[in-house]
Protein backbone atom coordinates (compact mmCIF):
# COMPACT_ATOMS: atom_id res chain seq x y z
CA UNK A 1 0.00 0.00 0.00
CA UNK A 2 1.53 3.60 -1.04
CA UNK A 3 -0.88 5.97 -0.14
CA UNK A 4 -4.39 6.54 0.98
CA UNK A 5 -6.44 9.83 0.50
CA UNK A 6 -9.20 10.59 2.90
CA UNK A 7 -10.08 10.01 6.76
CA UNK A 8 -12.68 8.42 8.80
CA UNK A 9 -14.47 11.71 10.56
CA UNK A 10 -18.20 9.91 10.60
CA UNK A 11 -18.90 7.47 13.42
CA UNK A 12 -15.35 7.32 14.83
CA UNK A 13 -14.71 8.55 18.16
CA UNK A 14 -10.86 10.32 18.93
CA UNK A 15 -9.59 8.69 15.89
CA UNK A 16 -6.34 12.08 15.46
CA UNK A 17 -3.45 12.70 17.27
CA UNK A 18 -0.11 13.99 16.64
CA UNK A 19 2.85 12.27 16.96
CA UNK A 20 6.82 12.50 17.17
CA UNK A 21 6.87 16.33 18.76
CA UNK A 22 3.83 17.11 16.16
CA UNK A 23 6.12 16.13 13.05
CA UNK A 24 3.59 13.52 12.62
CA UNK A 25 -0.01 12.41 12.71
CA UNK A 26 -2.06 9.63 13.38
CA UNK A 27 -5.86 8.66 12.04
CA UNK A 28 -7.75 6.31 11.15
CA UNK A 29 -9.10 5.74 7.63
CA UNK A 30 -11.32 2.29 7.03
CA UNK A 31 -10.08 -0.61 8.29
CA UNK A 32 -6.38 0.89 8.28
CA UNK A 33 -4.35 3.01 11.07
CA UNK A 34 -2.03 5.41 9.59
CA UNK A 35 1.24 7.32 10.47
CA UNK A 36 1.39 10.41 8.33
CA UNK A 37 5.03 12.18 8.50
CA UNK A 38 3.61 15.89 6.92
CA UNK A 39 7.54 16.97 5.73
CA UNK A 40 8.54 14.28 4.42
CA UNK A 41 4.96 13.06 3.10
CA UNK A 42 5.30 9.40 3.93
CA UNK A 43 2.57 7.39 4.95
CA UNK A 44 3.19 4.33 7.18
CA UNK A 45 0.09 1.47 7.36
CA UNK A 46 -1.18 -0.58 9.65
CA UNK A 47 -4.52 -3.05 8.85
CA UNK A 48 -6.77 -3.81 11.59
CA UNK A 49 -8.85 -6.15 9.69
CA UNK A 50 -12.18 -4.83 10.31
CA UNK A 51 -13.62 -0.95 10.84
CA UNK A 52 -11.89 1.19 13.41
CA UNK A 53 -13.99 2.52 15.61
CA UNK A 54 -12.19 4.86 18.07
CA UNK A 55 -8.34 5.21 19.42
CA UNK A 56 -6.98 6.24 22.46
CA UNK A 57 -3.16 6.91 22.93
CA UNK A 58 -0.60 6.85 25.73
CA UNK A 59 2.07 8.68 24.23
CA UNK A 60 4.69 8.37 27.26
CA UNK A 61 4.77 4.80 26.15
CA UNK A 62 4.45 5.12 22.99
CA UNK A 63 1.05 2.74 22.96
CA UNK A 64 -2.42 2.90 21.16
CA UNK A 65 -5.55 1.23 21.71
CA UNK A 66 -7.84 0.34 18.49
CA UNK A 67 -11.25 -0.14 19.32
CA UNK A 68 -12.91 -2.39 16.16
CA UNK A 69 -16.83 -3.27 14.92
CA UNK A 70 -18.01 -6.29 16.05
CA UNK A 71 -15.32 -9.35 15.96
CA UNK A 72 -16.54 -12.52 17.76
CA UNK A 73 -12.88 -12.73 18.71
CA UNK A 74 -10.86 -9.88 18.89
CA UNK A 75 -12.25 -6.44 19.74
CA UNK A 76 -9.44 -4.48 20.85
CA UNK A 77 -5.77 -4.21 19.25
CA UNK A 78 -2.76 -2.83 21.00
CA UNK A 79 -0.57 -1.18 18.35
CA UNK A 80 3.09 -0.47 19.27
CA UNK A 81 3.24 3.57 18.05
CA UNK A 82 6.91 3.28 17.19
CA UNK A 83 7.15 0.37 14.62
CA UNK A 84 3.27 0.67 14.03
CA UNK A 85 3.46 -2.95 14.38
CA UNK A 86 0.38 -5.19 17.06
CA UNK A 87 1.38 -5.74 21.06
CA UNK A 88 -1.83 -7.34 22.09
CA UNK A 89 -5.04 -8.95 20.82
CA UNK A 90 -8.09 -8.49 23.20
CA UNK A 91 -11.94 -9.80 22.94
CA UNK A 92 -14.92 -9.43 24.94
CA UNK A 93 -16.74 -7.08 23.14
CA UNK A 94 -17.88 -9.36 20.28
CA UNK A 95 -20.73 -6.67 19.10
CA UNK A 96 -17.72 -4.00 18.82
CA UNK A 97 -15.90 -1.32 20.95
CA UNK A 98 -18.23 1.65 20.90
CA UNK A 99 -15.34 4.19 22.72
CA UNK A 100 -12.30 3.23 25.08
CA UNK A 101 -9.42 4.49 26.75
CA UNK A 102 -5.97 3.69 28.37
CA UNK A 103 -5.09 4.60 32.06
CA UNK A 104 -2.05 7.01 33.04
CA UNK A 105 0.01 3.72 34.12
CA UNK A 106 -0.29 2.29 30.44
CA UNK A 107 -1.76 -1.19 32.23
CA UNK A 108 -5.45 -1.24 31.99
CA UNK A 109 -7.83 -0.38 29.18
CA UNK A 110 -11.33 0.35 29.23
CA UNK A 111 -14.36 -0.04 26.98
CA UNK A 112 -17.66 0.28 26.64
CA UNK A 113 -19.46 -2.22 23.64
CA UNK A 114 -21.42 -0.49 21.19
CA UNK A 115 -24.59 -2.53 21.45
CA UNK A 116 -24.98 -4.37 24.51
CA UNK A 117 -22.93 -0.84 26.58
CA UNK A 118 -21.09 -3.82 28.38
CA UNK A 119 -17.44 -2.14 30.24
CA UNK A 120 -15.01 -4.03 30.25
CA UNK A 121 -11.71 -3.04 32.00
CA UNK A 122 -8.72 -5.27 31.00
CA UNK A 123 -4.44 -6.12 31.84
CA UNK A 124 -3.82 -5.82 28.16
CA UNK A 125 -0.20 -6.81 28.57
CA UNK A 126 -1.80 -10.07 30.60
CA UNK A 127 -4.52 -10.18 28.49
CA UNK A 128 -6.97 -10.44 31.03
CA UNK A 129 -10.63 -9.51 31.91
CA UNK A 130 -9.92 -7.21 35.10
CA UNK A 131 -13.36 -6.66 35.50
CA UNK A 132 -17.45 -6.10 33.93
CA UNK A 133 -20.47 -4.51 34.45
CA UNK A 134 -23.99 -3.88 32.93
CA UNK A 135 -24.83 -0.16 32.38
CA UNK A 136 -27.80 1.39 30.78
CA UNK A 137 -28.23 4.15 28.67
CA UNK A 138 -26.20 4.92 25.46
CA UNK A 139 -23.05 6.05 26.04
CA UNK A 140 -20.64 8.54 23.90
CA UNK A 141 -17.60 8.51 25.63
CA UNK A 142 -15.28 7.03 28.46
CA UNK A 143 -12.08 8.58 30.06
CA UNK A 144 -9.75 7.83 33.24
CA UNK A 145 -9.11 10.18 35.53
CA UNK A 146 -6.02 11.72 36.17
CA UNK A 147 -5.20 11.09 40.14
CA UNK A 148 -7.30 8.25 40.87
CA UNK A 149 -6.02 5.21 39.79
CA UNK A 150 -9.05 2.96 38.59
CA UNK A 151 -10.85 5.56 38.40
CA UNK A 152 -13.10 6.90 35.35
CA UNK A 153 -15.57 8.62 34.03
CA UNK A 154 -18.71 7.79 31.34
CA UNK A 155 -20.72 10.30 30.21
CA UNK A 156 -23.95 9.59 27.75
CA UNK A 157 -27.59 10.38 27.12
CA UNK A 158 -28.62 12.11 30.39
CA UNK A 159 -26.17 10.53 33.00
CA UNK A 160 -22.41 11.41 33.76
CA UNK A 161 -21.22 8.55 36.15
CA UNK A 162 -17.98 8.33 37.95
CA UNK A 163 -16.72 4.76 38.37
CA UNK A 164 -14.24 2.97 41.05
CA UNK A 165 -12.47 0.16 40.40
CA UNK A 166 -11.77 -2.28 43.21
CA UNK A 167 -9.98 -5.77 42.26
CA UNK A 168 -12.53 -6.76 40.16
CA UNK A 169 -15.48 -5.05 40.98
CA UNK A 170 -17.02 -2.07 39.71
CA UNK A 171 -19.05 0.54 40.82
CA UNK A 172 -20.23 3.99 40.40
CA UNK A 173 -21.64 7.22 41.56
CA UNK A 174 -23.91 9.54 39.76
CA UNK A 175 -22.52 12.85 39.57
CA UNK A 176 -25.41 15.37 40.91
CA UNK A 177 -26.83 18.91 40.38
CA UNK A 178 -25.09 19.40 36.81
CA UNK A 179 -28.55 20.13 35.75
CA UNK A 180 -29.22 22.68 38.38
CA UNK A 181 -27.67 25.62 36.83
CA UNK A 182 -28.07 24.70 33.05
CA UNK A 183 -29.82 27.44 31.17
CA UNK A 184 -31.51 24.01 29.02
CA UNK A 185 -33.67 22.22 30.12
CA UNK A 186 -33.19 18.77 30.94
CA UNK A 187 -32.99 15.79 29.54
CA UNK A 188 -29.37 16.93 28.46
CA UNK A 189 -27.07 14.71 26.20
CA UNK A 190 -23.59 14.74 27.75
CA UNK A 191 -21.13 14.11 24.67
CA UNK A 192 -17.49 14.10 25.20
CA UNK A 193 -15.38 14.21 28.26
CA UNK A 194 -11.80 16.24 28.29
CA UNK A 195 -9.35 16.95 31.39
CA UNK A 196 -8.49 20.02 33.16
CA UNK A 197 -5.77 20.84 35.44
CA UNK A 198 -5.06 18.42 38.94
CA UNK A 199 -8.00 16.53 38.29
CA UNK A 200 -11.01 18.69 37.15
CA UNK A 201 -13.67 16.98 34.38
CA UNK A 202 -14.72 18.54 31.32
CA UNK A 203 -17.92 17.88 29.90
CA UNK A 204 -19.67 19.09 26.99
CA UNK A 205 -22.98 19.07 26.64
CA UNK A 206 -25.41 18.59 23.21
CA UNK A 207 -26.61 22.19 24.35
CA UNK A 208 -23.25 23.69 23.61
CA UNK A 209 -22.11 24.51 27.41
CA UNK A 210 -18.80 23.04 29.09
CA UNK A 211 -19.02 21.99 32.56
CA UNK A 212 -16.00 22.12 34.86
CA UNK A 213 -16.61 19.50 37.66
CA UNK A 214 -14.15 19.54 40.87
CA UNK A 215 -14.62 16.09 42.95
CA UNK A 216 -17.28 13.78 42.14
CA UNK A 217 -20.34 15.63 43.19
CA UNK A 218 -21.23 18.66 41.38
CA UNK A 219 -20.12 21.14 38.42
CA UNK A 220 -18.39 23.83 39.91
CA UNK A 221 -18.34 26.06 36.87
CA UNK A 222 -20.19 26.23 33.35
CA UNK A 223 -19.84 28.36 30.54
CA UNK A 224 -21.77 28.76 27.47
CA UNK A 225 -18.96 27.38 24.61
CA UNK A 226 -20.76 26.73 21.81
CA UNK A 227 -24.29 27.56 19.75
CA UNK A 228 -24.61 23.93 18.72
CA UNK A 229 -23.74 20.49 20.60
CA UNK A 230 -20.18 20.67 21.81
CA UNK A 231 -18.13 17.39 19.95
CA UNK A 232 -14.78 16.79 21.16
CA UNK A 233 -12.16 18.06 23.94
CA UNK A 234 -8.96 18.20 23.65
CA UNK A 235 -6.87 18.91 26.51
CA UNK A 236 -3.00 20.31 26.81
CA UNK A 237 -1.20 22.23 29.39
CA UNK A 238 -2.38 25.46 30.45
CA UNK A 239 -5.24 24.57 28.44
CA UNK A 240 -7.95 23.23 26.18
CA UNK A 241 -9.66 23.04 22.73
CA UNK A 242 -13.60 22.07 22.05
CA UNK A 243 -15.59 22.17 18.59
CA UNK A 244 -19.04 22.20 17.89
CA UNK A 245 -21.36 21.36 15.36
CA UNK A 246 -21.72 24.89 14.33
CA UNK A 247 -17.92 24.04 12.88
CA UNK A 248 -16.34 26.46 15.75
CA UNK A 249 -13.16 25.27 17.34
CA UNK A 250 -12.48 27.22 21.07
CA UNK A 251 -9.44 27.67 22.56
CA UNK A 252 -9.62 28.24 26.26
CA UNK A 253 -6.93 28.79 29.34
CA UNK A 254 -7.08 26.77 32.44
CA UNK A 255 -9.54 29.28 33.99
CA UNK A 256 -12.20 28.65 31.44
CA UNK A 257 -11.58 31.95 29.34
CA UNK A 258 -12.00 31.92 25.83
CA UNK A 259 -8.65 32.92 24.06
CA UNK A 260 -9.28 32.09 20.49
CA UNK A 261 -12.35 31.65 18.48
CA UNK A 262 -12.43 29.81 15.44
CA UNK A 263 -14.96 29.89 12.27
CA UNK A 264 -13.35 26.86 10.16
CA UNK A 265 -16.22 27.62 7.67
CA UNK A 266 -14.05 29.97 6.56
CA UNK A 267 -11.39 28.28 5.46
CA UNK A 268 -13.57 25.96 3.50
CA UNK A 269 -14.80 23.63 5.97
CA UNK A 270 -18.93 23.15 5.58
CA UNK A 271 -18.90 19.73 7.88
CA UNK A 272 -19.19 19.36 11.39
CA UNK A 273 -16.12 18.35 13.52
CA UNK A 274 -15.70 15.21 14.93
CA UNK A 275 -11.92 15.14 16.69
CA UNK A 276 -9.29 17.49 17.94
CA UNK A 277 -6.07 17.58 18.80
CA UNK A 278 -3.85 20.51 20.23
CA UNK A 279 -0.13 20.49 19.66
CA UNK A 280 0.52 23.72 22.18
CA UNK A 281 4.09 23.80 21.63
CA UNK A 282 3.80 24.61 17.68
CA UNK A 283 -0.06 26.39 18.29
CA UNK A 284 -1.36 24.22 16.49
CA UNK A 285 -4.55 22.16 16.16
CA UNK A 286 -5.65 19.32 14.37
CA UNK A 287 -9.25 19.56 12.90
CA UNK A 288 -10.81 16.32 11.78
CA UNK A 289 -14.26 16.68 10.38
CA UNK A 290 -17.35 14.20 8.98
CA UNK A 291 -16.68 15.43 5.56
CA UNK A 292 -13.40 12.64 5.73
CA UNK A 293 -10.61 15.63 5.97
CA UNK A 294 -8.37 17.19 8.22
CA UNK A 295 -7.83 20.54 8.84
CA UNK A 296 -4.09 22.29 10.29
CA UNK A 297 -4.88 25.92 12.38
CA UNK A 298 -2.90 28.22 14.35
CA UNK A 299 -4.42 28.09 18.24
CA UNK A 300 -3.13 31.76 17.90
CA UNK A 301 -5.57 33.06 14.68
CA UNK A 302 -6.95 30.17 13.23
CA UNK A 303 -4.64 30.84 9.60
CA UNK A 304 -4.47 27.29 7.83
CA UNK A 305 -1.01 25.83 8.35
CA UNK A 306 -1.65 23.93 5.06
CA UNK A 307 0.73 25.42 2.61
CA UNK A 308 -2.28 25.58 -0.77
CA UNK A 309 -4.67 26.74 1.62
CA UNK A 310 -6.98 23.64 1.49
CA UNK A 311 -7.20 20.73 4.75
CA UNK A 312 -4.09 18.63 5.11
CA UNK A 313 -5.71 15.30 4.49
CA UNK A 314 -9.14 14.99 2.08
CA UNK A 315 -11.27 13.05 -0.02
CA UNK A 316 -15.43 12.71 -0.72
CA UNK A 317 -17.08 13.05 2.25
CA UNK A 318 -19.43 10.33 1.15
CA UNK A 319 -17.82 7.23 -0.51
CA UNK A 320 -16.94 7.64 -4.06
CA UNK A 321 -19.17 6.02 -6.64
CA UNK A 322 -16.98 6.89 -10.03
CA UNK A 323 -13.31 6.55 -10.45
CA UNK A 324 -11.60 6.92 -14.07
CA UNK A 325 -7.96 6.54 -14.76
CA UNK A 326 -6.76 9.21 -16.85
CA UNK A 327 -5.18 7.33 -20.48
CA UNK A 328 -2.33 9.90 -19.69
CA UNK A 329 -0.91 7.36 -16.97
CA UNK A 330 -0.66 9.87 -14.13
CA UNK A 331 -3.63 11.07 -13.08
CA UNK A 332 -7.22 10.08 -12.32
CA UNK A 333 -11.01 11.21 -11.33
CA UNK A 334 -13.44 10.56 -8.39
CA UNK A 335 -17.00 11.64 -8.25
CA UNK A 336 -19.43 10.85 -5.55
CA UNK A 337 -22.74 11.62 -3.93
CA UNK A 338 -21.46 14.71 -2.30
CA UNK A 339 -21.23 16.38 -5.59
CA UNK A 340 -17.82 17.05 -6.23
CA UNK A 341 -15.80 15.99 -9.02
CA UNK A 342 -12.03 15.20 -7.81
CA UNK A 343 -8.78 15.12 -9.85
CA UNK A 344 -6.03 12.93 -8.17
CA UNK A 345 -2.51 12.85 -9.09
CA UNK A 346 -0.74 9.37 -8.69
CA UNK A 347 2.69 10.69 -7.65
CA UNK A 348 1.79 13.96 -5.65
CA UNK A 349 -0.29 13.77 -2.91
CA UNK A 350 -1.38 17.10 -2.83
CA UNK A 351 -1.78 17.86 -6.33
CA UNK A 352 -5.88 17.28 -6.19
CA UNK A 353 -8.23 19.41 -7.83
CA UNK A 354 -11.90 19.83 -6.95
CA UNK A 355 -14.83 20.55 -8.98
CA UNK A 356 -18.27 21.65 -7.59
CA UNK A 357 -21.18 19.51 -9.57
CA UNK A 358 -23.92 20.45 -7.21
CA UNK A 359 -25.34 17.53 -8.06
CA UNK A 360 -24.40 14.02 -6.66
CA UNK A 361 -22.63 11.23 -9.55
CA UNK A 362 -22.02 7.83 -9.19
CA UNK A 363 -20.19 7.74 -12.96
CA UNK A 364 -17.10 9.43 -14.31
CA UNK A 365 -14.86 8.38 -17.80
CA UNK A 366 -12.04 9.94 -19.51
CA UNK A 367 -12.12 11.63 -23.47
CA UNK A 368 -9.38 8.96 -25.42
CA UNK A 369 -6.82 12.05 -25.06
CA UNK A 370 -7.33 12.76 -21.91
CA UNK A 371 -8.33 16.56 -22.22
CA UNK A 372 -12.09 15.72 -20.88
CA UNK A 373 -15.02 13.90 -18.88
CA UNK A 374 -17.96 12.86 -19.34
CA UNK A 375 -19.54 12.33 -15.63
CA UNK A 376 -23.11 10.87 -14.66
CA UNK A 377 -25.56 12.83 -12.72
CA UNK A 378 -28.11 11.47 -10.35
CA UNK A 379 -28.80 8.97 -7.16
CA UNK A 380 -31.80 6.52 -6.45
CA UNK A 381 -32.92 8.39 -3.59
CA UNK A 382 -33.55 12.50 -5.08
CA UNK A 383 -33.23 14.07 -1.89
CA UNK A 384 -32.83 17.69 -3.64
CA UNK A 385 -34.77 19.60 -6.10
CA UNK A 386 -31.71 20.68 -8.07
CA UNK A 387 -30.43 17.25 -8.51
CA UNK A 388 -31.22 16.73 -11.85
CA UNK A 389 -31.07 12.64 -12.50
CA UNK A 390 -30.39 11.39 -15.92
CA UNK A 391 -28.11 14.13 -16.84
CA UNK A 392 -24.67 14.00 -18.13
CA UNK A 393 -22.03 16.47 -18.85
CA UNK A 394 -19.01 17.12 -20.64
CA UNK A 395 -16.01 18.54 -18.54
CA UNK A 396 -13.29 20.34 -20.24
CA UNK A 397 -9.77 20.03 -18.42
CA UNK A 398 -7.65 23.15 -18.79
CA UNK A 399 -3.41 22.92 -18.65
CA UNK A 400 -3.62 24.30 -15.50
CA UNK A 401 -5.84 21.67 -14.32
CA UNK A 402 -9.00 24.17 -13.97
CA UNK A 403 -12.61 22.54 -15.05
CA UNK A 404 -15.26 23.81 -16.96
CA UNK A 405 -18.67 22.26 -18.49
CA UNK A 406 -18.74 22.63 -21.99
CA UNK A 407 -21.39 20.54 -22.69
CA UNK A 408 -24.58 19.18 -21.13
CA UNK A 409 -27.71 16.30 -22.28
CA UNK A 410 -30.57 14.94 -20.86
CA UNK A 411 -32.23 12.06 -22.25
CA UNK A 412 -33.50 10.40 -19.46
CA UNK A 413 -35.59 10.63 -15.91
CA UNK A 414 -33.79 8.16 -14.27
CA UNK A 415 -30.03 8.32 -12.82
CA UNK A 416 -27.26 7.17 -14.79
CA UNK A 417 -25.36 4.43 -13.46
CA UNK A 418 -22.32 3.59 -15.83
CA UNK A 419 -21.08 5.39 -18.49
CA UNK A 420 -17.87 5.31 -21.20
CA UNK A 421 -16.12 6.71 -23.63
CA UNK A 422 -14.81 5.07 -27.03
CA UNK A 423 -13.47 7.50 -29.74
CA UNK A 424 -16.02 9.50 -30.79
CA UNK A 425 -18.98 7.64 -29.14
CA UNK A 426 -20.11 8.20 -25.11
CA UNK A 427 -22.49 5.11 -24.41
CA UNK A 428 -24.64 6.31 -20.68
CA UNK A 429 -26.66 3.95 -18.71
CA UNK A 430 -29.07 4.67 -16.70
CA UNK A 431 -31.68 3.26 -14.40
CA UNK A 432 -34.42 2.95 -16.72
CA UNK A 433 -32.95 0.14 -18.24
CA UNK A 434 -31.30 1.77 -21.28
CA UNK A 435 -28.52 2.65 -22.97
CA UNK A 436 -27.76 5.69 -24.96
CA UNK A 437 -25.47 5.70 -27.37
CA UNK A 438 -24.17 9.39 -28.88
CA UNK A 439 -21.43 10.86 -31.41
CA UNK A 440 -19.67 13.59 -30.41
CA UNK A 441 -17.66 15.62 -32.37
CA UNK A 442 -16.15 19.06 -32.10
CA UNK A 443 -14.42 21.75 -34.47
CA UNK A 444 -11.13 22.47 -32.84
CA UNK A 445 -8.69 20.91 -30.27
CA UNK A 446 -8.65 21.06 -27.87
CA UNK A 447 -12.54 21.05 -27.76
CA UNK A 448 -14.03 24.36 -26.47
CA UNK A 449 -17.18 22.73 -27.58
CA UNK A 450 -18.77 19.72 -28.57
CA UNK A 451 -21.96 18.73 -30.22
CA UNK A 452 -23.35 15.23 -29.25
CA UNK A 453 -25.96 13.78 -31.49
CA UNK A 454 -27.66 10.24 -30.42
CA UNK A 455 -26.77 7.44 -32.49
CA UNK A 456 -29.22 4.77 -30.19
CA UNK A 457 -31.47 4.20 -27.21
CA UNK A 458 -31.03 0.29 -26.16
CA UNK A 459 -33.67 -1.36 -23.97
CA UNK A 460 -31.75 -3.82 -21.54
CA UNK A 461 -33.18 -6.59 -18.91
CA UNK A 462 -32.42 -3.96 -15.82
CA UNK A 463 -30.38 -1.10 -15.29
CA UNK A 464 -26.67 -1.65 -16.69
CA UNK A 465 -23.83 -1.93 -14.31
CA UNK A 466 -20.93 -2.27 -16.71
CA UNK A 467 -20.18 -1.90 -20.47
CA UNK A 468 -17.21 -2.54 -22.53
CA UNK A 469 -16.76 -0.90 -26.53
CA UNK A 470 -15.21 -3.18 -28.54
CA UNK A 471 -11.94 -1.78 -30.12
CA UNK A 472 -13.89 -0.61 -33.50
CA UNK A 473 -16.42 0.98 -31.07
CA UNK A 474 -19.26 -1.12 -33.42
CA UNK A 475 -20.51 -3.40 -30.46
CA UNK A 476 -20.95 -3.33 -26.81
CA UNK A 477 -21.35 -5.96 -23.81
CA UNK A 478 -23.08 -4.94 -21.09
CA UNK A 479 -24.03 -6.47 -17.35
CA UNK A 480 -27.28 -5.56 -15.88
CA UNK A 481 -28.43 -5.93 -12.23
CA UNK A 482 -29.85 -9.01 -12.68
CA UNK A 483 -26.77 -10.71 -13.79
CA UNK A 484 -26.76 -10.73 -17.39
CA UNK A 485 -23.78 -10.68 -19.91
CA UNK A 486 -25.68 -9.25 -23.30
CA UNK A 487 -24.13 -7.81 -26.61
CA UNK A 488 -25.47 -5.12 -29.13
CA UNK A 489 -24.42 -3.50 -32.12
CA UNK A 490 -23.72 0.08 -30.56
CA UNK A 491 -24.68 2.79 -33.40
CA UNK A 492 -28.34 1.01 -34.62
CA UNK A 493 -28.58 -0.57 -31.01
CA UNK A 494 -29.64 -4.34 -32.35
CA UNK A 495 -29.42 -6.66 -29.25
CA UNK A 496 -27.02 -9.75 -30.94
CA UNK A 497 -28.45 -12.76 -29.62
CA UNK A 498 -25.98 -15.07 -30.29
CA UNK A 499 -22.63 -14.27 -28.84
CA UNK A 500 -20.46 -16.85 -30.48
CA UNK A 501 -20.60 -13.96 -33.45
CA UNK A 502 -18.51 -12.11 -31.34
CA UNK A 503 -15.77 -14.58 -30.42
CA UNK A 504 -13.09 -12.89 -32.87
CA UNK A 505 -13.59 -9.19 -31.64
CA UNK A 506 -11.06 -7.21 -29.44
CA UNK A 507 -12.56 -5.49 -26.58
CA UNK A 508 -11.71 -1.40 -25.74
CA UNK A 509 -12.16 -2.46 -22.21
CA UNK A 510 -12.71 -5.51 -20.24
CA UNK A 511 -14.91 -3.89 -16.95
CA UNK A 512 -17.73 -6.32 -16.90
CA UNK A 513 -17.64 -9.11 -14.35
CA UNK A 514 -19.46 -11.08 -15.77
CA UNK A 515 -17.22 -13.01 -18.68
CA UNK A 516 -16.25 -16.10 -20.20
CA UNK A 517 -12.49 -14.83 -19.75
CA UNK A 518 -13.12 -13.87 -16.24
CA UNK A 519 -16.00 -16.22 -14.22
CA UNK A 520 -12.49 -17.58 -11.68
CA UNK A 521 -12.91 -14.25 -10.51
CA UNK A 522 -16.41 -15.25 -8.67
CA UNK A 523 -14.24 -17.93 -6.96
CA UNK A 524 -16.05 -20.78 -5.12
CA UNK A 525 -19.66 -21.36 -4.15
CA UNK A 526 -17.95 -21.13 -0.20
CA UNK A 527 -17.25 -17.58 -0.86
CA UNK A 528 -20.42 -15.44 -0.85
CA UNK A 529 -18.87 -11.80 -1.66
CA UNK A 530 -20.24 -10.55 -4.52
CA UNK A 531 -17.29 -9.21 -7.28
CA UNK A 532 -18.78 -5.49 -7.64
CA UNK A 533 -15.77 -3.93 -9.96
CA UNK A 534 -13.11 -5.38 -12.41
CA UNK A 535 -10.80 -4.05 -14.51
CA UNK A 536 -8.37 -5.81 -17.42
CA UNK A 537 -4.18 -4.68 -17.94
CA UNK A 538 -3.58 -6.61 -21.13
CA UNK A 539 0.09 -5.39 -20.73
CA UNK A 540 0.65 -7.56 -18.08
CA UNK A 541 -2.24 -10.13 -18.83
CA UNK A 542 -4.00 -9.42 -15.52
CA UNK A 543 -6.82 -8.73 -14.42
CA UNK A 544 -7.95 -7.05 -11.00
CA UNK A 545 -11.21 -7.42 -9.02
CA UNK A 546 -12.88 -5.74 -5.90
CA UNK A 547 -15.96 -7.50 -3.90
CA UNK A 548 -18.26 -6.27 -1.90
CA UNK A 549 -16.21 -6.98 1.36
CA UNK A 550 -13.59 -4.67 0.72
CA UNK A 551 -10.80 -7.57 -0.93
CA UNK A 552 -8.72 -6.89 -4.27
CA UNK A 553 -7.65 -9.48 -5.93
CA UNK A 554 -5.32 -9.89 -8.94
CA UNK A 555 -5.36 -12.80 -11.00
CA UNK A 556 -3.55 -14.14 -14.32
CA UNK A 557 -5.88 -13.28 -17.48
CA UNK A 558 -8.06 -15.28 -18.86
CA UNK A 559 -9.49 -16.42 -15.51
CA UNK A 560 -12.02 -19.20 -16.11
CA UNK A 561 -10.95 -21.72 -13.39
CA UNK A 562 -12.81 -20.69 -9.51
CA UNK A 563 -9.64 -22.58 -8.55
CA UNK A 564 -7.51 -19.73 -10.23
CA UNK A 565 -4.30 -18.25 -7.85
CA UNK A 566 -4.38 -14.77 -6.89
CA UNK A 567 -2.69 -12.54 -4.97
CA UNK A 568 -5.17 -10.46 -2.65
CA UNK A 569 -5.03 -6.81 -1.13
CA UNK A 570 -7.59 -5.42 1.30
CA UNK A 571 -7.74 -1.79 2.85
CA UNK A 572 -11.18 -1.06 2.04
CA UNK A 573 -14.64 -1.81 3.96
CA UNK A 574 -16.51 -2.85 1.06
Amino acid sequence: LERVHGYSGNGVKKNLHFLNDGNDVLYSVGKLLVRYNVKDDIQQFYNAGCKVTCLALHKCKSLCAVGLEGSASVSIQIIDLKTIRPLSFLGGQPKGVLCLDIDNSGKYIVSVGSHDQQLIVHDWQNRTIIATSQTLGQTLDLKFSKGSPGSFIQCGVNFVRCWSMNGSSLTFEVIHNIGNQVIAPLPQVYCCIGLGENEDILIGTSSGQLLKLVGRKEASKIAKAHSSAVTCIASTEGGFVTASNDGTVKVWNSSMRCITSINTESLGNHHPISSLCWHQKDSSILVGTNGSAIWNVSSSDGTNFVTHGGPLVSSHSSSPMGLSFNPNGFSFATCGEDGILRMWSLFDSSDTNVFDLTMPSRSCAFSPDGRMLAVGIGKPQKEHARTVNGQWMIVRIHDNADMQIIAERRDSRKHVTEIKWHGERIAVGTSDNKIYVYDITSKTKPATKVDINMLSVIDLSSSAKHLDFSRDGKYLRVNCDDYQLQFFEAAPGLQLKEASRLRDVTWETETCTLGWNVAGVWGTHEDTANVTTLDYNAAISSVVAGDSIGRIRMYRHPCSSTSAQYNEYSAHLG
